[in-house]
């Protein structure tokens, strides 16, 4: 009972503390998008230019779905290059104080001493509510 008690004022107290974010997630994050921006910006670019220079010489083909195209690589390559700042920024952190520490050996020793000196009435809660579970089940 006791570990028991121990294992989830630890899983309580690990709930409590907001994760911090890693500096090789956000590395690895830069690294991977930085050639994904780059390479949508210059298809974009490529494929804009195209499409200009389909529009000043019509003869040669439509221009619309280059210039579509280029349009979308474009958007994709904003939004790879707001992902990249995001990362070098991080997540914004709130000016909320920290999360105070759990004192997980107060509660296990709290929580101990409840169920020693109320064994009587823990047995008979645990029966009626296995009554209660037999009885929900039919």
């Amino acid at each position: 009972m006791h570990e028991l008690l121990r294992l989830a004022a630890k899983v309580a107290d690990a709930a409590l503390i907001p994760p911090r974010p890693s500096f090789t997630g956000r590395v690895a994050a830069i690294a991977a998008l930085i050639p994904v921006a780059a390479g949508l910006g210059c298809g974009a670019i490529g494929f804009l230019v195209a499409g200009i220079w389909l529009r000043l010489a019509p003869e040669i083909g439509s221009a619309d779905a280059s210039l579509v195209v280029g349009a979308i690589l474009l958007i994709g390559c904003v939004v790879a290059a707001a992902a990249i700042c995001y990362s070098y920024r991080g997540p914004r952190r709130s000016a909320s104080p920290p999360t105070p520490r759990v004192n997980v050996q107060a509660i296990v020793n709290d929580a101990s001493d409840l169920v020693r000196a109320n064994k009587t009435t823990l047995l008979l809660a645990a029966f009626v509510a296995g009554l209660l579970t037999e009885q929900n089940r039919r």
